[in-house]
């Protein structure tokens, strides 16, 4: 098991830790999981004796990855940045730090000592934490993922919105992943934290729930080293789509048109601002953007924004939206292998539409096409 892995993880971390936010968090999680079976294997073969500070690192471990594999399906998967709230997930893990601390700082000695100790095996030897405290946190921190999980997975109306299938794929391993972890504390509080910890029921039960985790993750290669299957798939100068780049099949952007002639000075200033705060934050996106929220943003009046737009591009409003939701999605369609799988609803609601009638019109005015036609292009 630790041969796996330790392979597992090193091909993993290879081919994806460049691989943006999700390839990362990924990496990260599989270390520490091999780490924690590391710790594991010397907990139940007796080498603590002789790596004494190693002991209480593998449940910390433990109380980490359910956060990080959290991490990588809501922020990683979506490829959307970090917030410094994220770190909340993280509290339990740092209460197990703070509780163990004293203990971390001892010598070898006198952690073998606590080690052979009948109150190592019921968690009594922390610092804050009364006795088998650490079980309780770790089941309800594993019960809070669960309950996340389920809604998303088995409600995805709750959302109001189709999962894509790689989300959906991961959230399933996750949950999983989730009910395995579920294991150790179970066995634990059935013998009633019985005989030593080399054979604790903890370390039995752990060991085989990571052995079907990465059993699981195995099966789907694809989905694990994405960047190495990227890599391997047709060069863009081969791909039939960009033959049809002169047939028009890709549209500018309304932003990189030319200026008609019949837009004034002062107006040319205010659609540089415009633009500007289009391309920077995306508010087309949203469901309810509309013509208010923009002249609110820039201090503009509707009378204003509709007159720069048309003599500008001779367009309204909802078209120049609808330009911009339509060229994000082709630059997602080209850059990111995942929206070619994701359902017509899923792609409306990503960019802003409210309907995939919405997104059919406006899509078929912009590029001539639907969008399950240039997707099929795309696919060759």
């Amino acid at each position: 098991m630790m041969v796996i892995s330790f392979l597992v993880t090193l091909v993993y971390v290879s081919f994806n830790w460049n691989n943006k936010l999700f390839g990362r968090l990924m990496s990260i999680t599989f270390t520490l999981i091999t780490y924690g079976l590391f710790t594991s294997f010397c907990a139940s073969q007796g080498f603590f004796i002789y790596f004494p500070h190693i002991a209480r690192t593998g449940y910390l471990v433990l109380l980490t990855v359910s956060p990080l594999l959290y991490l990588s399906l809501t922020r990683g998967l979506p490829d959307t940045p970090l917030k410094r709230k994220d770190i909340i997930h993280f509290i339990p893990a740092f209460l197990y730090f703070i509780n163990y601390l004293p203990f971390f700082l001892l010598s070898g000695e006198e952690k073998l000592e606590i080690f052979h100790s009948p109150e190592f095996v019921t968690f009594d030897e922390g610092w804050i934490m009364p006795k088998y405290f650490v079980i309780i946190l770790s089941v309800g921190q594993i019960l809070f993922y669960l309950i996340f999980s389920s809604f998303k997975l088995f409600f995805p109306a709750w959302k109001n919105k189709l999962l894509p299938k790689n989300e959906k794929r991961f959230l399933f391993t996750f949950f999983i992943y989730l009910l395995l972890l579920l294991l150790p504390p179970m066995a634990t509080f059935i013998t009633g934290f019985t005989g030593t910890y080399a054979s604790s029921p903890i370390l039995l039960t752990y060991i085989s729930s990571q052995l079907i985790f990465f059993l699981i993750l195995l099966t789907q290669p694809k989905f694990l080293y994405s960047k190495r299957f990227k890599e391997n798939q047709k060069s863009p100068a081969s791909n039939p789509i960009n033959e049809s780049v002169d047939q028009n099949i890709f549209v500018e952007k309304p932003c990189s048109l030319s200026i008609n002639d019949s837009i004034e000075p002062d107006q040319e200033h205010l659609l540089t601002e415009i633009i500007a705060y289009f391309d920077r934050e995306k508010p087309y996106l949203s469901f309810n953007f509309d013509q208010k929220e923009l002249s609110e943003k820039l201090k503009l009046s509707g009378y204003q924004v509709r007159t720069i737009l048309k003599n500008a591009y001779s367009i309204s409003f909802s078209d120049f939206v609808n330009y911009h939701r339509i060229q994000y999605l082709l630059n997602m369609l080209e850059k990111d292998p995942r929206w070619k799988n994701y359902t017509m609803a899923t792609l409306a609601n990503s960019i802003g539409f409210k309907s995939t009638n919405s997104l059919y019109l406006a899509f078929k005015k912009v590029i001539n096409t639907t969008p399950k036609e240039y997707i099929d292009r795309l696919n060759g």
